[in-house]
């Protein structure tokens, strides 16, 4: 879809300005450029992600930002500091698209 389209330009932009994430397939080396779709990845049903999307119609995104699920305290500026500008960035391109109002004028 043109939205699969948007979000993975989202996130190998992402990827590329993050410090390693896009080398070597990311942590495990399994995520080419250092990306996924995370429903091929481990399917979830009945996620938040779903619900926005069947009941809104509006994307969420996940960003998983270290290859650790639960980092030591200690490691927490370090990601910050691998990740602030790639974050960013990111919030900067989320707002992309055409906007507006459509109104019939008849």
């Amino acid at each position: 879809s043109e939205d699969n389209k948007f979000i993975t330009f989202l996130a190998h932009k992402y990827a590329n300005e993050h410090k390693t994430m896009s080398k070597n397939g990311g942590c495990s080396g399994e995520f080419p450029g250092g990306i996924t779709n995370g429903a091929k990845w481990y399917p979830l049903l009945n996620s938040l992600q779903d619900y926005t999307v069947f009941s809104t119609n509006s994307l969420q995104l996940t960003l998983e930002i270290s290859c650790c699920k639960y980092p030591d305290e200690k490691a927490l500026l370090q990601y910050f500091r691998d990740n602030i500008v790639a974050l960013l960035k990111f919030l900067q391109r989320s707002q992309l698209g055409v906007k507006g109002i459509i109104r019939d004028r008849g």
